[in-house]
């Protein structure tokens, strides 16, 4: 069991390359050890530069076809959303929560999720285009869920349901399966 808070967290993107792609949506819940949620953050994310590339609605289906037929987010839910974040505005509420959340001052929040390596290569993304290293304000690993899961008979790695906070939730009462499984103290 982890000593730290965790920050359970998953992105739908434009693609899976994070070097040409973009995370546009994130969902996130911070949990201390025992699972408890203390805060949740969940946003569209504003990319300008993607919306001048795919001015034309159609190129957002030809471009990213996979990534649609996974998320089914539309260029107009995209465009039209109003509460969208810039992803230097997402990044500046990542470090707020890391901080307000890093235990004793030293411990800091460790990234958790199904599919750890592809979420965390997207938020390296977003903080090196900021300028800033992460691991300024995060543990320097991630946790993977699926080496828990996999090794337990009632919990599973979820099957997504393509929108981040939705996939969230999900994983969330699977890693609840897995702690009572384990005998793991869980707070209500």
């Amino acid at each position: 069991m982890l000593k730290r808070n965790m920050f359970l967290i998953d992105f739908e993107t434009t693609g899976l390359n994070p070097e040409t792609d973009y995370p546009i949506e994130i969902g996130l819940l911070v949990l201390n050890r025992k699972l408890k949620i203390l805060d949740t953050f969940e946003c569209l994310i504003e990319w300008g530069e993607l919306i001048q590339e795919h001015e034309n609605l159609n190129n957002w289906k030809e471009n990213y076809q996979g990534a649609f037929k996974v998320h089914n987010i539309s260029i107009q839910e995209y465009k039209e959303n109003t509460s969208k974040l810039f992803w230097s505005t997402v990044v500046q509420a990542l470090n707020g929560l890391a901080h307000k959340y890093k235990i004793d001052n030293f411990y800091k929040p460790v990234f958790v999720s199904d599919n750890s390596i592809f979420e965390f290569q997207f938020l390296k993304k977003m903080y090196s285009a900021f300028g800033l290293n992460i691991f300024d304000y995060f543990h320097f690993s991630v946790y993977d869920t699926s080496l828990l899961l996999h090794n337990c008979e009632t919990a599973r790695d979820p099957i997504s349901v393509h929108r981040a906070m939705g996939d969230v939730k999900m994983l969330y009462d699977e890693l609840r399966k897995a702690y009572k499984e384990l005998n793991w103290p869980l707070e209500d």
